[in-house]
């Protein structure tokens, strides 16, 4: 990603402008970015959400816009090739991502068509299981997870809202540690598509730090 971008909302703001949830800043973020015909999506963001301030960190190929509402005081964009050339390039950062975690399995009781041919998505709860599956995911993804210090894994939050008129629910596990890169191209990719499923609505996007700025 060529941008990275923090918007830093106090929450009464937030609220005004209903942006409180993922799913509500998955269709803000769009804004943006200027729509083209067959414009790929090729941003991910991530929000934190605090008692008096929401957080967006948005990661993107192309420069966004700032809305005419958000302040410019909470608004700064980084342009990483210019300002920060090697930004990927470093050995170690400090990490956080909040993730989808699901396996997929052929159990299928509603006898549905899709899941008999797709498999179905189950939600991973487990903190044992989860450790497991992230550690595997890295690998994946060209890089481990250092053991000093511990990895933190969040207590499952189950994120509900509205799609097609029907409520879904995506369970959202907040992982954090840090991590030396194993295989660079495989990094640099993961963090310009994301990890796993949900990407859409605010999972996925692997926030890091340089070991040498904290």
């Amino acid at each position: 990603m060529n941008y990275l971008t923090q918007i830093i909302l106090p929450s009464e703001l937030a609220a005004k402008q209903k942006l409180l949830e993922n799913f509500q800043w998955y269709g803000e973020v769009w804004k943006y970015f200027p729509r083209r015909p067959n414009s790929a999506k090729d941003f991910l963001f991530r929000m934190d959400r605090y008692d008096k301030e929401v957080r967006v960190t948005l990661a993107s190929n192309r420069e966004p816009r700032r809305p005419g509402w958000c302040p410019a005081k909470a608004w700064e964009c980084r342009n990483l090739n210019a300002a920060e050339p090697n930004f990927y390039e470093l050995p170690k950062y400090r990490f956080k991502v909040c993730l989808n975690p699901t396996r997929t399995t052929r159990d299928n009781p509603n006898k549905n068509a899709r899941v008999k041919k797709q498999g179905r998505h189950e939600a991973i709860l487990k903190a044992p299981e989860l450790r497991e599956w992230f550690y595997r995911k890295a690998v994946e993804n060209g890089f481990k997870v250092l053991a000093a210090p511990e990895i933190n894994i969040s207590p499952p939050v189950f994120h509900r809202f509205l799609q097609a008129g029907h409520q879904s629910t995506i369970v959202g596990v907040d992982f954090r540690g840090t991590l030396e890169v194993t295989d660079k191209p495989l990094f640099k990719k993961v963090c310009g598509q994301g990890i796993g499923r949900s990407r859409s609505f605010g999972f996925g996007l692997l926030v890091i730090q340089p070991i040498n700025k904290i």
